[in-house]
């Protein structure tokens, strides 16, 4: 869904961010995605994004890598032209890696790499002559837009990032929407609770920010913005660390509360803490993720403001899990709409 966003959400601050030399020109909803078997292109999630925006969603069959030949081509190009020419690479093989030690090599972090690939997409890959086009791919994007060429975009920034957020179905009770051991509610949902006689209510929210989420009028045929009644402890909460949490909080208390989600949201902030040493590449990657710092999208980037270090202030008691358990542990029962980077 983060793709999605990236590639129809305009990109006009990538020289400020990025310090690349060209614009990155090419925005706006694409009349067809074509996916293949992945188990994050199968479900409901992707299937209400592309029938709200109008994009026909079309699924290759399985075993079928030449239906999208471009795109295979594509990550080649990747590879050949940037990953695997930065210290730290895998390579494609073990033939190719031969004696090399990419884990010794490795010192590259995750943001530095979205520069790197930013750059060889924008002042690279787009400026240079492209066989299967017959041309510079930046100079027929140019061409198109000023003939005949007119990206299509949702009315604002805000409803793209409602239209693409993740799906699930609630009651709507008198104390409101209980999602995820949260509760949500709102002046608006009062006249929606008369009119729906206990009937479920289609939800959305977005995995990297569980401070609110938006509920389907079927009658207006629209969403409304409903906060969690927890603000203090759901700033900056994505999904994965909110999980995280409770899984803790769990081990502490037969029935999750927020004191617990409080505690034990401090207890993995401090095992984070002490696992930022370390040098094994699992922890480094699993400490990064509990940071935040996975890639962002340009309009996340401009947008975000909330830093992730809020907590509760209850007392920390003693630590006597590892994080290495409570991520390993965690990972293996994840639905996929987990992610939120």
């Amino acid at each position: 869904m983060e793709c999605l966003y990236h590639t129809i959400a305009p990109k006009g601050d990538v020289r400020e961010l990025y310090g690349t030399e060209h614009d990155w020109a090419t925005y706006g909803v694409p009349g067809t995605l074509v996916v293949d078997n992945g188990k994050e292109f199968i479900g409901q999630d992707l299937n209400d994004a592309c029938e709200m925006l109008g994009i026909v969603l079309q699924q290759c069959p399985v075993m079928t890598p030449e239906l999208k030949a471009g795109v295979e081509r594509h990550f080649r190009s990747l590879n050949t032209g940037i990953f695997h020419t930065l210290p730290g690479t895998t390579f494609s093989n073990i033939f190719e890696r031969g004696e090399y030690d990419s884990v010794k090599q490795a010192c590259i972090s995750l943001a530095e790499l979205e520069k790197a690939l930013v750059l060889f997409l924008v002042d690279i890959y787009a400026e240079r002559f492209h066989r299967g086009l017959g041309g510079i791919p930046a100079r027929h994007w140019e061409k198109a837009a000023a003939t005949h060429l007119v990206p299509r975009l949702p009315p604002s920034k805000d409803e793209l990032s409602i239209l693409l957020g993740r799906v699930d179905w609630r009651v709507l009770q008198p104390s409101g929407i209980r999602f995820e051991c949260l509760r949500y509610n709102a002046p608006t949902l009062g006249k929606l609770r008369n009119t729906l006689d206990g009937e479920k209510v289609k939800i959305k929210y977005h995995p990297g920010d569980l401070s609110r989420i938006y509920v389907f009028d079927p009658h207006e045929k629209c969403y409304s913005e409903v906060p969690a009644l927890d603000q203090e402890y759901t700033q900056g909460l994505s999904f994965w660390k909110h999980r995280l949490i409770r899984r803790l909080a769990a081990q502490e208390t037969e029935r999750v509360d927020l004191a617990a989600l409080g505690r034990a949201r401090q207890k993995i902030q401090a095992l984070v803490d002490q696992a930022r040493s370390r040098k094994r590449v699992r922890m480094r990657s699993k400490v990064a993720r509990w940071d935040g710092k996975a890639p962002q999208s340009l309009e996340q980037k401009q947008d975000s403001g909330v830093t992730d270090t809020q907590s509760s202030k209850a007392v920390t008691p003693e630590i006597t899990t590892s994080l290495d358990t409570i991520v390993y542990e965690f990972d293996y029962n994840l639905p996929p709409s987990r992610r939120d980077e």
